[in-house]
C-alpha cells in the first residue's frame, strides 16, 4: 500500500498532468463557420477645395496650383490625375482676364489620399501670359479641377 505521502505525491503529479492536459487541449481546438463583410456599393466621391497657396505668379513664369483633397471613402485611395478647366479670376475688375494664365494636367501622379483631407501640390500647372496686364496684379485665380483616383 501507498502511505499518505506517496498519495499525496501522486495525487499531485496526476493533478499537474490533468492541468496540463487541459491547457494544452486548448491550444488544439478548431472550429469553422461562414464570416462575412459587406463590399462596398460605390465609392465616394471626392471633394476639392481651394488650398493656401504660396506660390506668387509673375507673367512669363509657372507656379504651383493648391488643393485640399477630401477622401471620403473608409479606404486609402492613390490620386493618379487631375485635369484644370475653368480658370476664373477670382476678383476680377482692370483687364487682367483668364486668357492671360493657362494649365497643364497632371497626369502619372501616384499620391496617397487616406480617409480625409490631404492638401496637395501640383508644380507648374499654372502658367502667365509674359504680355499680361499690370491689372493682374494681386489677383487671386480659381481653376476647376477634376481628381481621378483608384483604390489601392
Amino acid at each position: 500500500m501507498f502511505s499518505t505521502r506517496k498519495r499525496k505525491v501522486l495525487a499531485l503529479v496526476v493533478g499537474f498532468v490533468m492541468v496540463a492536459t487541459a491547457a494544452f487541449a486548448a491550444w488544439l481546438v478548431t472550429g469553422s463557420g461562414d464570416v462575412r463583410g459587406r463590399v462596398a456599393d460605390e465609392l465616394t466621391a471626392l471633394t476639392i477645395e481651394p488650398s493656401t497657396t504660396t506660390t506668387k505668379l509673375i507673367p512669363g513664369a509657372s507656379g504651383s496650383l493648391d488643393g485640399s483633397i477630401t477622401n471620403l471613402n473608409t479606404g486609402d485611395l492613390v490620386l493618379t490625375a487631375v485635369s484644370f478647366g475653368v480658370l476664373t479670376v477670382v476678383d476680377g475688375g482692370g483687364t487682367c482676364t483668364a486668357s492671360m494664365f493657362s494649365t497643364t494636367n497632371q497626369t502619372g501622379l501616384s499620391i496617397a489620399l487616406p480617409p480625409g483631407t490631404t492638401v496637395v501640390t501640383f508644380p507648374d500647372a499654372i502658367s502667365m501670359a509674359s504680355n499680361a496686364d499690370e491689372s493682374c496684379k494681386g489677383k487671386a485665380i480659381a481653376v476647376f479641377a477634376t481628381a481621378s483616383a483608384s483604390t489601392v
